[in-house]
């Protein structure tokens, strides 16, 4: 063995013990001897070092140490340029810091979708073209639904959302403003699981019971699917209601007669905010990357405000301990404004 292969194990000998012990800026210094292709030694071991960076990226993340966890992933993705997966986690990364024109990179996204959706639609090819009444392109293929920004060429200044985009008919939410008016108080509409009790952005019904000791708020259910049993296994606060709602139209258009609503990041959530309801969201410490890393504003809904855990590790109710106590702070001030 020559001595060129000696220096090229010892060093991934090290990048192991770096992995293993989580050391993200030792493992980041090894790496840096790596070259990317060619005939060093060292190409035959830099899908290992790049998997191994991948990896701690997404452990970086989660502990909220965000620069660590892009910089992990930039030289994964130095060291691996074909692997499809490493791009479109550092992509998904980009997004989180608000990078969008970054993260919307033609190539990693075409690399990442095409090979499954050959027809994916490019941003830039117009198909049936017309020239009667003006030229017209009518786009015939597959867009993944998150690789239209890229595909429209949109930047942080761009993907804001008109709000409200989504309108119930009058005649629907008409009956339904009546029904909530009819119970008093300031109705507000309250979720509470995403995907089951088991997700980290869902949380327990009873970590939201401090809320309704608040008066003048009358909190109305909006939580659906097996997540809703909760409330069945105790008593309920007069100021909960349930109105027994289960499909899209009309909760869409309950959601309209609400002054605001509590809700972690689900489905319905982002259904609020299309809405152009008032919508405060209850958001995990790793939250999903429409979210951002940090502050309370959403570049996607501008309805909603943004509540954070302010610490990895926790679970059940102390996770969110942080996140209710400031969401209880804004509901009495809020009773406190409109009484006056």
């Amino acid at each position: 063995m020559q001595s060129s292969d000696h220096s090229v194990f010892d060093l991934m000998a090290q990048a192991h013990r770096r992995y293993e012990a989580q050391d993200a800026d030792g493992l980041l210094r090894l790496a840096s001897a790596f070259a990317p292709d060619g005939d060093h030694p060292s190409s035959r071991f830099r899908e290992d070092i790049a998997n191994m960076l991948h990896n701690l990226s997404f452990t970086c993340h989660a502990a909220g140490n965000h620069d660590a966890a892009l910089t992990c992933s930039t030289e994964a993705a130095r060291l691996l340029p074909e692997s499809h997966l490493i791009g479109l986690h550092r992509s998904y990364l980009l997004l989180a810091r608000r990078a969008y024109r970054e993260a919307w990179d033609r190539t990693v996204w075409q690399r990442a979708f095409q090979p499954a959706h050959p027809l994916m639609w490019d941003g830039v090819t117009l198909i049936d073209r017309r020239s009667a009444g003006g030229v017209r392109g009518t786009v015939q293929g597959y867009c993944e639904l998150v690789c239209l920004p890229f595909a429209m060429g949109l930047g942080p200044e761009e993907v804001a959302m008109p709000v409200p985009c989504l309108r119930p008919p009058a005649n629907r939410t008409r009956p339904w403003r009546e029904v909530v008016a009819a119970h008093g108080g300031i109705p507000v509409g309250l979720m509470w699981a995403d995907r089951g009790a088991g997700s980290p952005r869902s949380l327990p019904f009873s970590a939201l019971r401090g809320l309704m000791d608040i008066s003048g708020i009358r909190f109305f259910c909006l939580q659906s699917d097996k997540d809703k049993s909760q409330i069945h296994e105790q008593m309920l606060p007069d100021n909960f209601t349930d109105l027994g709602v289960h499909d899209l139209q009309n909760t869409a258009a309950i959601m309209k007669a609400m002054r605001l609503i509590i809700a972690p990041d689900c489905g319905l959530a982002h259904l609020a905010g299309a809405l152009g309801v008032e919508t405060w969201m209850c958001l995990s410490h790793a939250c999903d990357w429409r979210w951002g890393n940090d502050g309370t504003g959403s570049d996607w809904y501008p309805t909603a405000t943004l509540f954070r855990q302010d610490a990895a590790g926790r679970v059940g109710e102390e996770a969110w301990t942080s996140v209710l106590s400031a969401i209880s702070g804004r509901l009495r001030h809020l009773v406190l404004h409109e009484s006056e």
